[in-house]
């Protein structure tokens, strides 16, 4: 008789209970913006065209509102982010894997993506190729094997400025690991760059108040027959007020060049192995 009790006391509670259930709405859904921040890794054949003064989108290029419509760039309050990507760009129509031009107005990261294959259809092609760009990071991502006329991550025009390129891994290119073609406030930082047919490190024509720190650059122009190739080099006129410390260099031709240079400081360069083990310093 207890255990019936029991019974109908448990029943009546739930009875009591079913119509707050029924009457509650419970919303299990996720907030839209959310979901579409959500990110998966994917793969992309051929190569991601931004340019922030397109007025006409197209299906594979465009500006920043186009990219931010697309399933591998979002909006993280205020900054674009692409990231999470495989991208193979042996078909790519502009010779880059993530090309950015002419952006200025927004804050922009590329991190995590890993380009391979590239082909570039001239010397102006790269893994990521910024022209005329700020603003940016590039940060945390590996690029591999070029063709012989392409650049790890390269940097063009004296518009770029204020961009960080940190912690990515640059290895077996055809031509420069990372080259800056003018530019101010260049960030090179904690990369490691490898296997390198060119310069491993390139500041090219007017590079100015950027610093080259705490880099590893190994194996690069030892199979390129010049005199001025190095794991680090700077090279022509206005490349001024740079800093340059706490590099690591091993099996390079030399260590470092400098020609029609000024006002750099330079200090804790460690060589290793390289073909000649000296700096040769023009116009410092």
């Amino acid at each position: 008789m207890k255990f019936k009790v029991k019974e109908l006391a448990i029943l009546l509670v739930i009875g009591c209970m079913f119509p707050l259930l029924i009457n509650n709405t419970f919303n299990f859904s996720v907030d839209q913006t959310t979901f579409n921040n959500l990110k998966n890794s994917s793969v992309y054949d051929g190569g991601i065209q931004i340019d922030a003064l397109t007025t006409t989108n197209t299906t594979y290029s465009g500006n920043w509102t186009w990219a931010v419509s697309q399933p591998w760039c979002y909006d993280d309050n205020g900054v674009y982010i692409i990231e999470d990507l495989t991208i193979n760009a042996s078909s790519t129509p502009t010779g880059s894997g993530i090309y950015i031009g002419n952006s200025h107005d927004v804050n922009f990261r590329i991190q995590n993506c890993t380009i391979v294959d590239l082909v570039a259809i001239s010397s102006y092609g790269a893994g990521i190729n910024l022209i005329n760009c700020s603003r940016g990071v590039i940060f945390n991502n590996t690029i591999t094997n070029t063709n012989w006329i392409a650049c790890g991550i390269q940097l063009q025009g004296y518009n770029c400025y204020n961009i960080t390129i940190e912690r990515n891994v640059v290895t077996s290119i055809g031509r420069h690991g990372i080259l800056t073609y003018g530019g101010n406030n260049i960030y090179i930082i904690n990369n490691t760059v490898t296997s390198i047919q060119y310069q491993g490190i390139y500041l090219f024509h007017g590079c100015k108040n950027s610093t080259i720190a705490y880099n590893h650059v190994e194996n690069a122009n030892v199979h390129y027959d010049s005199t001025i190739d190095a794991g680090i080099r700077l090279l022509d006129i206005d490349n001024d007020n740079n800093k340059i410390f706490n590099n690591t260099v091993l099996a390079c031709r030399r260590g470092m060049y400098l020609r029609d240079s000024s006002n750099n400081s330079i200090h804790l360069l460690k060589e290793k192995n390289s073909v000649k083990k000296h700096l040769l310093l023009l116009s410092l």
